[in-house]
């Protein structure tokens, strides 16, 4: 199978040093061949290791099983067996597109599963033909920009992070003013959830497989994205931008483009934009550029105990995020 950045062991140092979790990964072996489950466990208070084994958690990509060949059903049942037979009260997959027919027909009993949809663009042809393929509404944009003066770099160095880091706290900013929760409640949950240092670590043991594109216009740095790659898999991971500077020289149009055209030089067969809700504006956004849904899902199985803690866990935070909402209003 294509191994892909987010099953690489470099991706899941990148975890480790970010603080939050522990590398669970296992290798188990069947029918004369290993099964390899890149996986993470989140660290509880104290560093102590929570027992949910997730592949992958949510923010770090699609998870599964690694093997020579393809993997079935009866792959993903031995998995599922070996692990809870092993005593992980919690299992949590987010396999990609390609490997989520092997989970739906394993016969495993989840207790969960949700439906999620992500947008791929096929590289199999050369970039004339793949840029041939964008709206042309989106070819247009990147043209807008090119004339504009609008110009594309790609890094991978500590002070490229902190550029993309300046812009993803103004995002933050702006996403506060189109909710109704405070900014400060905003800034606050992304400092924990999306830390400086996570952005180092990954930049640190990816190396040149994490490319920082930077679009600068009037001199300043307005739009920025980090795209991954392994193998013939390039895939666009985070994004940010300054929208007041960005948005009229589309900036954005021309960053993925531009990353899109180094996947097809690099040899890549798939340039994958992550999940996104369809309909959404950002679900035609990356339509543009010829990206195509794709459906999965994240299956979850769980002690019946578990699962009823879980459930009202959520009520729970529900609550407090209504909370929230009314005192912002």
């Amino acid at each position: 199978m294509t191994i892909t950045p987010f099953l690489t062991e470099s991706w899941r140092a990148a975890a480790v040093e970010a603080g939050r979790y522990a590398d669970a990964s296992v290798t188990i072996p069947s029918a004369g061949r290993d099964l390899l489950v890149p996986a993470l466990r989140r660290k509880g208070a104290a560093g102590a290791v929570v027992p949910v084994l997730s592949s992958m958690p949510l923010g770090w990509g699609f998870g599964g099983i690694v093997a020579d060949g393809p993997v079935d059903g009866a792959d993903v049942r031995t998995v599922a067996a070996e692990l809870v037979g092993s005593g992980t009260s919690t299992l949590q997959f987010r396999p990609s597109p390609q490997q989520d027919v092997a989970f739906a027909e394993s016969g495993v009993p989840w207790t969960g599963v949700k439906q999620n949809h992500s947008y791929e663009v096929d590289l199999t042809h050369d970039w004339s033909a793949v840029f041939g393929a964008f709206a042309s509404s989106t070819r247009r944009a990147t043209r807008k920009a090119e004339k504009a003066g609008v110009r594309v770099e790609r890094r991978t160095d500590p002070g490229a992070v902190a550029e993309f880091y300046r812009l993803y706290r103004l995002s933050v900013s702006r996403w506060a003013l189109q909710s109704r929760l405070p900014g400060w409640l905003w800034q606050a949950r992304a400092g924990y959830a999306e830390p400086l240092r996570k952005y180092h670590a990954v930049v640190s043991h990816m190396a040149d497989d994490c490319g920082i594109w930077l679009a600068h216009h009037g001199g300043r740095v307005v739009a920025a994205i980090i795209v991954l790659s392994h193998g013939t898999e390039h895939a666009y991971w985070r994004g940010a931008m300054d929208a007041d500077l960005a948005g009229p020289v589309r900036a954005n149009d021309l960053l993925q483009a531009r990353a899109i055209e180094h996947a097809c030089a690099q040899g890549a067969t798939r340039y994958a934009m992550g999940l996104t809700g369809p309909g959404s504006g950002l679900a035609r956004f990356k339509s543009g550029f010829g990206a195509q849904p794709r459906v999965s899902h994240e299956y979850l199985l769980d002690t019946p105990w578990r699962s009823r803690l879980r459930e009202a866990g959520h009520s729970v935070r529900w609550r407090a995020l209504a909370t929230a909402t009314r005192a912002g209003g």
